[in-house]
């Protein structure tokens, strides 16, 4: 016998329901929010206040430490310096990239062997390129001064003279993070229509209009990444220098990242050295802020 009632059954709410994927995600954003915007509230508030050389909170300073910051001429230079470096890396760095991703575009077996070797120094530790270039760039017992004594030529202080120790550590920068660039733009060279290639050359553009006029245009995308990823790795250039110069000579490669290091680690001046790098990120936002609008991207495809 059919009953009349007619049960009422219960609709299930899609898995992908907005609030079921709010439910999902909310372990990782919790994680998200404490490890990694955590610290930024904990150095915020720290810059506030004053610390003794145990670390421990002497009181509320307000302002002061921000005022002691912008008026210390060496973390002047050195937010100089970080900005200075960031706007020759960068540059190189893209063009370097591009010109990397351009050559090994095409999948053949001798390609993946120089993909490898280029990406190599990428995933090699921070702390190990600066011991490969102090090996490299020693005054005494480096291999670059070895070979320029084999060919009569004097030694040179690579590490000792200040505008010799600040283009190594700007190579040693590139060195490692230009395989990076070069995939951010393999990656877009592969997301790019080989009908648009195609129709480049019926049309008959070279090499270098095809480069230019059409393949730099529809990477901009890759180029927005490759410039923040690049700026964010200058501002918080750090190992290599403690490796190599320690800041020196005459701070020439004094950057922000190793002078805040000094404060909070050194002199102990834990509320001088957070009002600093508060006033770095500061910088870095404003920095990759402009550069995300410069380089929005105009082309879809």
């Amino acid at each position: 016998m059919i009953s009349g009632s007619v049960k009422k059954r219960r609709v299930r709410s899609p898995l992908t329901s907005a609030r079921n994927a709010a439910l999902l995600l909310l372990p990782t954003l919790l994680l998200i929010a404490i490890y990694k915007y955590g610290p930024i509230g904990q150095a915020v508030v720290a810059s506030g206040q004053s610390f003794s050389v145990a670390g421990i909170p002497l009181g509320w300073v307000g302002l002061g430490n921000y005022e002691r910051a912008l008026a210390d001429q060496v973390f002047l230079q050195s937010l100089g310096l970080t900005v200075a470096f960031a706007a020759i890396k960068i540059p190189v760095q893209l063009a370097l990239g591009f010109s990397l991703a351009m050559f090994l575009f095409q999948s053949t077996k001798l390609n993946g062997f120089f993909r490898v070797i280029i990406i190599t120094p990428a995933v090699t530790p921070i702390a190990i390129v600066g011991i490969i270039f102090l090996f490299l760039f020693d005054r005494e017992v480096g291999l670059t001064n070895a070979v320029l004594t084999a060919f009569g030529t004097g030694r040179v202080g690579w590490l000792t003279e200040p505008h010799a120790a600040q283009f190594v550590v700007i190579f040693a920068s590139i060195w490692r993070d230009a395989g990076f660039a070069m995939l951010f733009y393999l990656a877009g060279l592969t997301a790019i229509p080989q009908e648009v290639l195609e129709a480049s050359r019926v049309d008959g553009a070279n090499s270098w209009q095809r480069s230019t006029k059409i393949l730099l245009p529809m990477l901009q995308r890759s180029t927005q990444l490759a410039a923040v990823s690049t700026t964010v790795a200058a501002f918080q250039y750090f190992a290599p220098i403690f490796v190599l110069t320690r800041g020196g000579p005459q701070n020439a490669t004094n950057v922000a990242a190793y002078n805040i290091y000094q404060q909070a680690f050194v002199f102990y001046d834990q509320g001088f050295a957070n009002a600093m790098a508060v006033v770095l990120l500061a910088v870095l936002v404003v920095v990759t802020a402009f550069e995300l609008y410069l380089l929005r991207s105009r082309w879809e495809y």
